[in-house]
């Protein structure tokens, strides 16, 4: 069955925000007089919600406080998401190949940063839906947010297709019911991607074209 619906996680899979997440990132530990972290420990982070990316930061659980340092993380980053932040190679060039079927993105990024990195680097109008952490009353890895997706644009389970560099991304896809793809060049931790078991693997986002149906 062809793919109707291809569902893009955004952090690590469109977008190399790593630079701009750690930035940020640093600020809220500097705020807690902290000393900074590598890109490499803070994208251990992410990919799970700004809360438990918070509470990983500053290793606290009171919630007050993660709000606070919620907070402190937004400010920063909403001024400065778009300062490094760039789209993968072969981004622009692959979903133009895809035109014709239904594309999404379902992230665990708060919609407002993931509408303002979308319209920032001029890929928000390929998207016929776009869904955050904050869109749906469950995120990845509940199926939840695959499954608004599928349903709000017409599309089976098996006319889905799944796309992330995380765990997260592809236990969610799997409980959907969808086809499921790995990319390794993003953020998260390729050992642990490759254990979710997704569907198919890919080293360049341009290599998708080669597995969609």
């Amino acid at each position: 069955m062809p793919d109707r619906l291809i569902v893009f996680d955004l952090d690590g899979t469109l977008v190399d925000s790593r630079a701009d997440l750690s930035a940020s990132a640093n600020h809220l530990r500097a705020a807690w007089s902290l000393p900074p972290l590598s890109e490499e420990e803070i994208g251990r982070l992410i990919g799970h919600g700004l809360g438990k990316l918070v509470r990983g930061l500053l290793s606290i659980e009171d919630a007050r406080e993660v709000e606070r340092g919620m907070d402190v993380f937004r400010r920063h980053y909403r001024e400065h998401c778009l300062d490094r932040t760039r789209l993968y190679e072969g981004v622009i060039e692959t979903l133009a190949a895809l035109d014709g079927r239904a594309l999404a993105v379902v992230t665990n990024k708060p919609k407002s940063f993931t509408d303002q990195i979308l319209f920032g680097l001029g890929i928000a109008a390929r998207f016929g839906l776009v869904l955050g952490a904050d869109s749906t009353p469950k995120r990845k890895p509940d199926p939840m947010p695959i499954l608004v997706a599928m349903e709000r644009l017409g599309a089976t389970s098996a006319e889905t297709l799944v796309v992330g560099d995380s765990d997260t991304d592809v236990i969610a896809g799997k409980a959907a019911g969808a086809r499921t793809c790995g990319v390794t060049y993003g953020i998260g931790d390729v050992d642990v991607l490759r254990a979710s078991g997704p569907d198919h693997v890919i080293d360049r986002f341009a290599d998708l074209v080669s597995i969609v149906r």
